[in-house]
């Protein structure tokens, strides 16, 4: 179970990230703020780790620092650089697709996904683990 001081030191990291890339890019805190649209006293805080953010404000700095959610929040590897653009155009796709969607609309998802060609890879690795765990059982 997490305790609060762990939930504070994952936003220490998060916020050390986001200020070091902010850093890197020659950007002031007022201009990243600005353009993310939250105050400068926010992003300070957000960067020194005393308070949390939404997912949209996440979003929003991902984007402006071109960064990776992975990489902002588990200091994951960059792969390969994404554009504002990318990233602007995915939100947009995925606010059309789930916009009014309700539970009939994400089971129909869900019946989509499960004819897809890496879910049913994944379903066949997952199975096929399960086998052989219990060939070496016997």
């Amino acid at each position: 179970m997490k305790t609060e001081n762990d939930r504070g030191s994952k936003r220490v990291e998060i916020g050390n990230r986001i200020r070091q890339e902010r850093e890197n890019r020659k950007m002031t805190r007022e201009e990243l703020a600005d353009r993310a649209d939250i105050s400068p006293r926010f992003l300070a805080d957000i960067e020194a780790g005393i308070k949390g953010m939404s997912m949209d404000t996440l979003c929003r700095l991902s984007s402006e620092l071109e960064m990776s959610l992975d990489r902002i929040v588990n200091g994951g590897d960059e792969g390969p650089p994404v554009k504002n653009s990318q990233i602007r155009d995915m939100r947009e796709m995925m606010d059309l697709l789930f916009t009014g969607l309700d539970k009939r609309g994400f089971h129909c998802l869900e019946d989509v996904y499960a004819y897809t060609s890496e879910h049913k890879a994944d379903e066949a690795n997952t199975y096929g683990n399960r086998g052989k765990d219990e060939q070496k059982r016997t």
